[in-house]
């Protein structure tokens, strides 16, 4: 193992663990209150679950993170908070994602990040159907 390889991992490592206590500790702070009017139940069990984890057993399953985006979607059409608000509690998510997304191909080259990218595009597709169930046209 390289020097550089051993600066990336710790990195990745730490990384992560400030993701963690922003990601879960902020989503559980501000949403208390009001948790269930924006993620459905079973999202916000999986979102929270992932604060439990350890550092290398981290992973934010794609299928739970479009689940997640759609919910903050859905909450976003609904203005069930500020928007503005709603917006920046999600990024601490997104890096969660991103950070798993970097533990997953850390390994592999420029091909597998493009095939992770790839299977992200086609979950969106196939859990759309979820999003049109949560969605309330008016």
């Amino acid at each position: 193992m390289t020097l550089l390889h051993q600066d990336c991992e710790g990195g990745f490592r730490a990384l992560h663990r400030v993701v963690q206590r922003v990601a879960f500790h902020r989503l559980a702070a501000c949403f208390a209150d009001q948790a269930q009017d924006l993620a459905a139940p079973e999202t916000l069990a999986g979102v929270l679950a992932l604060g439990l984890k350890d550092d290398d057993d981290f992973r934010f399953p794609l299928a739970l993170w479009v689940q997640t985006v759609y919910d903050f979607a859905v909450a976003y059409h609904e203005k069930v908070i500020h928007r503005e608000h709603l917006l920046r509690s999600l990024m601490p998510l997104y890096l969660g994602r991103t950070t798993s997304v970097v533990l997953e191909t850390r390994a592999g080259g420029p091909e597998m990040v493009q095939h992770t990218v790839e299977q992200g595009c086609q979950t969106f597709e196939a859990m759309k159907p979820y999003l049109i169930d949560r969605w309330r046209f008016q």
